[in-house]
């Protein structure tokens, strides 16, 4: 159980890879959201979609709801994704998201606008009968523009090829860190920093 008293509530915030598209098979959609695990692996970072240049939102998102729930999703969202310990995001100052209308959004003041989800059951601009509503989401927010990977508690992959895959990943980069170390230094080794990173990764790797 988490804080509260119900299955549907844990310890643990989830970043889940959300794909750019709809596919209309699961493997086309698995890979495409691998390719993106594999870059944030590769990075050692989570970064905002503001500092990879793909939206304006300057902010690292999460789900409360319980990883399960991952597997039954039937939106753009993937069943690869990261896990971190609630107290960990609050502390870093990560608060949830305030769903509320647009007009709204002026009376958080400037220091808590980031945090604002625009939420208005009556605005079907978008073509949908229920108006504008992501509270499914049950978001969290992270006002950073990067987060690091030796913040996790769990990585998850829906089957064992992928867990193959990470581990492929993991081998190529101490390859490729010994391989510069070769050129800037003349010998061919794997550096402290970068063994423990593929060893904290490699650990925390699990099939949903």
């Amino acid at each position: 159980m988490g804080y509260g008293y119900r299955d549907d509530n844990s310890d643990y915030l989830y970043h889940w890879i959300k794909n750019t598209r709809r596919w209309k098979d699961t493997e086309n959609a698995y890979d495409d959201a691998f390719v993106s695990m594999e870059s944030i692996i590769e990075d050692q970072f989570i970064y905002s979609g503001e500092a990879m240049g793909l939206t304006r939102n300057s902010c690292i998102s999460f789900t409360e709801s319980v990883k399960s729930e991952i597997i039954r999703d039937r939106s753009l969202y993937q069943p690869f994704g990261f896990e971190f310990r609630k107290i960990d995001i609050h502390n870093l100052g990560g608060r949830t998201a305030i769903y509320s209308p647009s007009e709204e959004k002026a009376e958080l003041g400037e220091k808590h606008q980031w945090r604002h989800v625009k939420f208005d059951l009556n605005d079907t601009s978008n073509g949908k009968e229920k108006g504008h509503d992501f509270t499914w989401e049950r978001e969290w927010r992270l006002n950073s523009s990067r987060l690091s990977l030796l913040e996790c508690t769990g990585i998850y992959v829906p089957n064992s090829y992928y867990k193959n895959k990470v581990r492929a990943i993991l081998k190529g980069i101490i390859s490729l860190d010994a391989y510069e170390n070769s050129l800037n230094n003349g010998v061919c080794y794997h550096s402290k920093d970068t063994d423990e990173f593929c060893s904290f990764i490699a650990e925390r790797v699990h099939i949903l």
